[in-house]
C-alpha cells in the first residue's frame, strides 16, 4: 500500500499510464500497467531517484518515458544512464532536449514517435508509449513544458508523515587536530558528556545516539558512553553516511539532527523551529550559517542519506558529509535564517589546543548556564564577555570552499 510519503513524493510529477494520471486518491493499482510516461521541469535528482524506486516496488519490469526539461539537462541524463546500468530490472529512456525542442517548433508528434522506436526495443512497449502520447498530448504537445510547474507539494499528504528525529553525535578519539578531544576534561565532566548531556535534557536520552568508529582506541567513548545511559553505534572510520543509516535505520528515523564532537555550543533552541521549515518545504536538507561558528545546525532527512550511500563516488569520504549535501541540483534545500545582523567572527569549535584553552577558561566560570538549553541572545553577552579569550577567524569561516570537488562527488557526476 502507497504511504504518504510515497504518494507526497510521486505528485511531485505527472506520472501517465493508458488510464490516465497518477493522482493523490490513486493506489498501487496504478502500477500494474508496465509503461508510463512522466513529465517535468527542472526535476532534482533524488526526487528521480525516489520516483523510479517507488515504481519498482510496485511494478515489476517497468518502461518509463521520461520527458522534462531542466537547467541540469546533462546531469539528468548522466544520472538517468547510470541509474539504468544498476537497475536491470527497469527501463528508463528520457526524450533528448533537441527532439522535444523540434516536435514543439513543428507542432508535430513525428519526431517523438521516431525517438520512441529508435531507443525502445520491444514493439509492445513503443505500441503504449505511442498510445499515452496520443492519448495525453497529441495536438497539444505544448503540456509537456507548462502540465508540471515542479513544486513541493503543499497539501495534507506532507503534514501527515509520522516524522521521528534523531540525533547522532560523531565523534571519534583519533581527531586529527587534537587527537582524544572527546575526553577531554571540561569543568569535571569529559567534552563527549557535556554534549550528550545538553542534548538529552532537550530530547532525551532515547533520542540521542554516539555513532563511533570500530577501531580498539574508540573502545573508551564507547564504554564511557554508555555507562551514561546512551546508546552507542560503531562503524568503519570515514564512511560517516553508512554510520548514520545504521543507526537511521534500526531507531526508524526519518530526520537526522547532525552534532559533531566539537558542538560544545551547539544552539539548541532553533531546532524545532528548523524541524518545522523543514517539514514545510518538504526539504532534504536544512541549515543555518548566520551564527558563531559552532553553535549552527544541520538536519537531513532519511532519503538523502540513502542516496548519498547508493550514489557517492567514494564512501570514505563521506566523513566531509556536507559536501555531498551541498548540490542544490541533486537535492532540496532550504537555509535556516535567524535573523542576526552579525556575528562574532570567533569559532566555538572544539578544534586545535587553543580552543580547547579558550572553551576551559570561559566554560569554568559560567557552568551552570553553558550546561543548560541556554538562550543564544545571553550566550552573545557572555562570549563579548570574554573577547580576549577567543582567536578571530575569517569572515567566511562557516562554508569554506572544497579543494577537490571530486573526492565529494557522485558516481553519476563523471
Amino acid at each position: 500500500m502507497l504511504d504518504n510519503r510515497e504518494i507526497s513524493n510521486l505528485l511531485r510529477f505527472n506520472i501517465f499510464s493508458i488510464d490516465g494520471s497518477f493522482k493523490s486518491n490513486s493506489t498501487e493499482e496504478f502500477f500494474e500497467k508496465k509503461y508510463f510516461v512522466i513529465t517535468s521541469i527542472n526535476p532534482l535528482i533524488k526526487d528521480l531517484w525516489m520516483i523510479f524506486k517507488i515504481i519498482q516496488q510496485y511494478c515489476k519490469y517497468p518502461s518509463i518515458f521520461l520527458c522534462c526539461t531542466s537547467s541540469n539537462f546533462n546531469l539528468v541524463r548522466k544520472f538517468i544512464k547510470k541509474y539504468n546500468d544498476l537497475n536491470q530490472a527497469v527501463n528508463i529512456v528520457i526524450l533528448s532536449e533537441e527532439i522535444l525542442e523540434e516536435s514543439l517548433l513543428n507542432k508535430s508528434i513525428n519526431p517523438i514517435n521516431r525517438f520512441i522506436d529508435q531507443f525502445f526495443n520491444d514493439s509492445s512497449c513503443i505500441e503504449e508509449i505511442k498510445n499515452i502520447f496520443n492519448k495525453f498530448f497529441k495536438d497539444k504537445l505544448y503540456v509537456l513544458t507548462n502540465l508540471i510547474n515542479y513544486k513541493i507539494t503543499k497539501t495534507n499528504i506532507v503534514n501527515q508523515q509520522t516524522i521521528n528525529v534523531g540525533l547522532i553525535v560523531h565523534a571519534r578519539m583519533s581527531s586529527t587536530r587534537l587527537p582524544g578531544k572527546a575526553m577531554y576534561d571540561i569543568n569535571g565532566e569529559p567534552v563527549i558528556f557535556r554534549i550528550l548531556s545538553r542534548l538529552s535534557q532537550k530530547f532525551g536520552n532515547e533520542k540521542v545516539f554516539l555513532s563511533t568508529s570500530t577501531k580498539k582506541n574508540d573502545d573508551i567513548l564507547q564504554n564511557y558512553v554508555e555507562s551514561k545511559g546512551f546508546k552507542v553505534y560503531r562503524g568503519e572510520e570515514d564512511n560517516l553516511v553508512k554510520r548514520f543509516l545504521d543507526i537511521a535505520l534500526d531507531q526508524k528515523l526519518t530526520h537526522v539532527i547532525r552534532i559533531t564532537g566539537d558542538d560544545l555550543f551547539r544552539n539548541l533552541n532553533s531546532l524545532d523551529l528548523m524541524i518545522e521549515q523543514m517539514i514545510k518545504n518538504d526539504s532534504d536538507y536544512i541549515f543555518s550559517n548566520d551564527l558563531i561558528l559552532g553553535c549552527n545546525s544541520e538536519i537531513m532527512n532519511l532519503e538523502t542519506l540513502l542516496f548519498i550511500n547508493d550514489y557517492a563516488n567514494d564512501l570514505n569520504q563521506t566523513h566531509a558529509l556536507t559536501w555531498f549535501l551541498d548540490r542544490k541540483e541533486i537535492f532540496n534545500i532550504t537555509e535556516y535564517k535567524h535573523n542576526y545582523k552579525e556575528r562574532n567572527l570567533i569559532s566555538l569549535m572544539l578544534d586545535e589546543a587553543n580552543d580547547y584553552e579558550s572553551i576551559k577558561n570561559i566554560w569554568k566560570n559560567n557552568d551552570k548556564f553553558f550546561s543548560s538549553n541556554w538562550s543564544y541572545d545571553v550566550l552573545l553577552d557572555k562570549i563579548n564577555d570574554n573577547l580576549d579569550l577567543f582567536e578571530y577567524y575569517p569572515s567566511d569561516i562557516g562554508l569554506l570552499k572544497r579543494e577537490n570537488k571530486g573526492k565529494h562527488s557522485f558516481i553519476f557526476d563523471h
